[in-house]
């Protein structure tokens, strides 16, 4: 599971990462971010107009941990969207704009490849996956998506 949070410029674009890795079978808990990491992020225009994530390359490492876990997330195909900012009515319009967001959620359909390196054993794996984007936010460069 993943989740990516960053702030706004009030809270200096703070990222806030959520991330685990759990046994689908025995339900333990095989990493858990946190939250130190790194982002690589290839971005593209999409059917909202909006810059989004078309290649996500996250590197975990816990601080003094010599295990390393990084997840690539690519998107292949839109599967919905919804542009809650435009087609918002005028009076949800206006509240958006005195909050100074513009809400935008997409879901796609995409590859993860999940890779963890502890010391010298690396194991990989990767599959199809649904990616939910929800972006709230104004388009704003500084915010590093």
């Amino acid at each position: 599971m993943i989740y990516d949070f960053v702030g706004t410029k009030k809270y200096d674009y703070t990222r806030i990462p959520f991330f685990g890795i759990e046994d689908n079978e025995t339900g333990k808990m095989i990493y858990m971010t946190d939250g130190n990491v790194e982002l690589d992020s290839r971005v593209e225009t999409n059917s909202t107009g909006k810059s989004f994530p078309k290649v996500s390359r996250y590197i975990f490492q816990n601080n003094g941990d010599s295990k390393k876990v990084e997840f690539t997330i690519k998107w292949k195909q839109e599967i919905e969207t919804r542009n809650i900012y435009k087609n918002a009515n005028a009076a949800m319009k206006a509240a958006f704009i005195a909050l100074n967001i513009q809400p935008v959620y997409m879901r796609y359909y995409a590859t993860g490849t999940l890779k963890i390196i502890d010391g010298d054993q690396v194991e990989e794996t990767s599959g199809d996956m649904i990616y939910e984007y929800n972006y709230m936010g104004k388009p704003d460069p500084l915010a590093k998506i």
